[in-house]
């Protein structure tokens, strides 16, 4: 198994890897999730993103809690995508990752990541990204954060994600009530 620093790569040989991320924190994903956001060459969304507990065509999540993970189908990613950017982050940006201590990223037996997310004061990162270079799939090992998490880094590339925790939802539009 090939360890990956932050920046390198290495091929997968899959058109449907699976990657598991473990935490240091037994109650990480009551916490924090994960979102897929499949992209173009340029970061331009190419379809709407996937989360932990939002499945898509083209990914199946499974979770426990020690870890997380997606079985992908990158032959079925949305016309146009290039790049699929994991994406570790805090619900409601609550707090830094740095709280959530590091993760290990595990995909097909083949590549391991381990990142340091106790030296982040960010509250999401992508922490990898999936590319098509030259008709194969990669992975390369990332550490970009955001600051003010996964809600405000969509904004800036033009989704509209919700970050909140899937149970702590907003009430419909009908459920308020107008007091003025």
């Amino acid at each position: 198994m090939v360890t990956l620093p932050a920046g390198a790569n290495c091929a997968i040989n899959s058109a449907s890897p699976t990657f598991i991320i473990a935490s240091e924190d037994r109650n990480a994903w009551d916490r924090s999730g994960l979102a897929l956001i499949p992209v173009d060459e340029k970061r331009k969304p190419t379809g709407k993103p996937s989360t932990l507990f939002d499945e898509s065509p083209w990914n199946n999540w499974f979770n426990s809690s020690d870890d997380a993970g997606c079985r992908l189908r990158l032959n079925m990613l949305p016309a146009g995508t290039t790049r699929l950017l994991a994406v570790r982050y805090v619900y409601g940006a609550a707090s830094p990752i740095s709280y959530h201590r590091n993760v290990t990223l595990t995909v097909d037996d083949s590549a391991r990541m381990v990142l340091p997310a106790s030296e982040m004061g960010d509250a999401s990162a992508i922490i990898a990204e999936f590319y098509l270079r030259e008709s194969q799939w990669k992975i390369r090992a990332l550490i970009e954060g955001s600051a003010y998490g996964l809600a405000a880094f969509g904004l800036r590339i033009g989704l509209n994600i919700e970050d909140r925790h899937p149970s702590r939802a907003n009430p419909s539009e009908n459920d308020r009530t107008d007091n003025g």
